[in-house]
């Protein structure tokens, strides 16, 4: 190529014949891209007016210099790489870069020749801004799009499905590609009949909203709210929008706020233990669990065990353990019990069934009962354990998770609240009852020592002989004073208060010491009272004085209701863990009625001729469980009674077992 004159411009291989140079000039002038020439040593040959106000130099200044010079921050940059391609090479190229003269977008296109370049530019720093802008929108638009919490997509009225969100791809298990190439009729329930009048609505109104049933991949489904709207594209082509949002959570949330009112409501409606119970279990099954069993303790061991289920076969297969010794998760809900802390059992399988220790018998019912999940929560208040939740979920119900099980939480924390101002209820009725018995005792039994002192003063005041009489008195005042140190130490019992002096104590030797007091007794009514049981046995630690009441309380009433002729057996032996002192008598027996309530303070049974306050029993009970025992009994009619007192052992170091 050469500029001198005339110019000829090389395109391709083609040659443009050269005008005359004053319309040359003339023409290059007015185009509005900019126009340069550069010969085989770089230096500037021409230069149009465009070129000019673009480079902001006089053309005057820069015909005839070498370029590199001219503008040195141009060497080393990619225009300078490009420039020299296009001289080494014969065919034309184009790129676009950022001029290192002015630092806008340049569009250029660069003609080599055999004398040089030739060069066209544009100024395309507006449309890289526009298309920069357009790329930050388009990113700012895709990341609140993937990011969204809703699920998003991109559909047509048809149905098809063009792009969706991550928020889609986590709400129906399928991929984005999955999506777009199954489309609508994959996620939306056809059958759902609430499809057809959202579509409608959208139709006539260009927009619309409602709820749907949603398929996921895995063939669940769920309800959602849906909102789509239709408009047109760039290409006006009809497209559509849809939101969904998952309704599970909110549905769960709103059923677990509705669960905590009805159980504001439904756990003050009584003050009875056993309603308590009931409207606590009612409110769990069927709107929580599909098995419910509840456990409430008294004096620290389960006293009340209420079972509910969906079915009256679950009820049966949850209580068929027995109660209150064994249920469904027994060892579990002892453990909840005992901790205070509760524990969520996502899946019930065998492995799990084998690690909570279940007996046989209760891992047999588990698998029969079905149950999937549970969740296990103690009812605690001021820091004590007054029972225990167990919950169950079968097939067809999605499994426990840890809302659930804070939901649980929630609920026991009411139902522990509402257990205990029954209880407060229950002890002030008993309180109350408590309080007319001893009115009851008061002016019935120790009347009667007040009348025999009364006639003996009488007699006394007539001139009869004052011997028998103080000894009358003396026995009646004696028989008072029991009475009155039997209420005290009832009263003390019961608030658990009762000093004691411990010693250690050979077992047997406390027997013998027993026997011989109520000897005499035994002999004048015709019955044998023997010692028996192993002759080597663990001391125990004990208040002897008030051991010997409650076990002279035992012989007493042994004494008492053993026909002449019969036999009284003091027996000790050791057991696993400790000591175990039995009464047993050849007496009548009890009535089953009867046992429940034997304990009990100022029972009598319906046949027992009134002689005392009725305390013997339960000062006895109280007197053992003060010194860490247990006392039971167990009576057949007409064969007769044995009472059994456990109490721990001393080792030979002195310590207890």
């Amino acid at each position: 190529m050469q500029i001198s004159g005339r110019m000829s411009v090389a395109r391709g291989t083609a040659q443009v014949p050269a005008e005359p140079s004053t319309t040359r000039d003339e023409v290059l002038d007015t185009i509005t891209d900019g126009f340069i020439a550069l010969d085989a040593a770089w230096r500037y040959v021409f230069i149009n007016r465009a070129a000019e106000r673009y480079l902001g130099r006089p053309r005057e200044r820069l015909l005839g210099r070498v370029v590199w010079e001219v503008f040195p921050e141009a060497v080393g940059t990619e225009l300078e790489a490009q420039y020299r391609r296009a001289a080494g090479g014969t065919e034309p190229i184009e790129f676009e870069n950022v001029s290192p003269v002015t630092g806008r977008w340049l569009s250029q296109r660069v003609f080599p020749g055999p004398n040089g370049l030739v060069v066209y530019f544009r100024d395309v720093t507006e449309r890289h801004q526009a298309e920069h802008a357009l790329r930050e929108a388009e990113a700012r638009w895709r990341a609140v799009f993937d990011n969204a919490h809703e699920a998003l997509m991109l559909t047509a009225p048809t149905g098809e499905i063009l792009a969706v969100n991550r928020a889609a791809e986590r709400l129906f298990g399928h991929s984005a590609d999955e999506l777009c190439r199954l489309g609508r009729g994959a996620i939306v329930d056809a059958t759902d009949p609430r499809l057809g009048r959202l579509l409608g609505e959208r139709a006539l109104n260009g927009r619309a909203s409602g709820a749907l049933r949603m398929r996921r991949a895995d063939g669940s489904t769920f309800e959602a709210e849906v909102a789509s709207g239709v408009f047109l594209d760039a290409q006006n082509r009809a497209r559509t929008s849809m939101s969904i949002r998952d309704l599970t959570e909110r549905k769960r949330d709103e059923s677990a706020l509705q669960l905590i009112a009805d159980a504001g409501r439904a756990l003050v409606s009584s003050l009875e233990v056993d309603e308590t119970l009931g409207n606590l279990t009612a409110l769990l099954v069927p709107s929580f669990a599909d098995v419910c069993v509840v456990d409430a303790v008294a004096h620290g061991e389960r006293a009340k065990r209420t079972v509910a289920g969906v079915n009256q076969q679950l009820v049966e297969q949850a209580s068929a353990f027995g109660a209150p010794s064994s249920a469904l998760v027994e060892p579990v809900m002892e453990r909840v019990l005992r901790s205070g802390t509760a524990e969520l059992v996502t899946r019930v399988t065998d492995a799990w069934i084998h690690d909570a220790t279940l007996s046989a018998e209760q891992a047999r019912a588990v698998r029969a009962l079905g149950a999937t999940s549970a969740i296990v929560v103690p009812m605690m208040s001021r820091g004590q354990s007054l029972g225990v939740i167990a919950l169950a979920r079968c097939q067809g119900r999605p499994a426990f998770d840890d809302a659930d099980l804070q939901l649980a939480r929630s609920v026991s924390d009411r139902a522990a609240l509402a257990l205990e101002n029954a209880n407060l209820f229950a002890d002030a009725v008993r309180a109350n009852q408590l309080r007319e018995d001893v009115l009851s005792i008061v002016s019935h039994d120790l009347r009667n020592p007040l009348n025999a002192v009364a006639i003996a003063a009488q007699l006394i005041a007539r001139g009869d002989d004052p011997k028998d009489n103080v000894a009358l008195i003396r026995n009646a005042v004696a028989r008072a004073n029991r009475l009155i140190a039997d209420l005290l130490l009832a009263s003390q019992l019961e608030s658990g208060k009762v000093p004691l002096e411990l010693e250690r104590h050979a077992p047997r030797e406390l027997l013998q010491a027993s026997a011989a007091l109520h000897e005499p007794l035994a002999r004048a009514k015709d019955l044998t009272l023997e010692v028996a049981g192993a002759p080597e046995l663990p001391d125990i630690r004990v208040d002897r004085h008030r051991f010997e009441q409650a076990l002279g309380n035992l012989v007493g009433n042994a004494i008492k209701f053993t026909k002449p002729g019969g036999r009284i057996t003091l027996r000790a032996e050791r057991s696993d863990d400790g000591v175990v002192i039995t009464v047993a008598d050849t007496g009548a027996g009890i009535e089953a009625a009867d046992l429940p309530h034997l304990f009990d303070r100022f029972w009598q049974g319906a046949h027992a001729k009134r002689g005392g306050a009725g305390l013997g029993l339960s000062i006895a009970r109280g007197m053992v469980e003060a010194h860490g025992g247990r006392l039971s009994v167990e009576s057949t009619l007409g064969v007769g009674t044995t009472f059994s007192m456990w109490l721990p052992s001393l080792t030979p170091g002195g310590r207890r077992d």
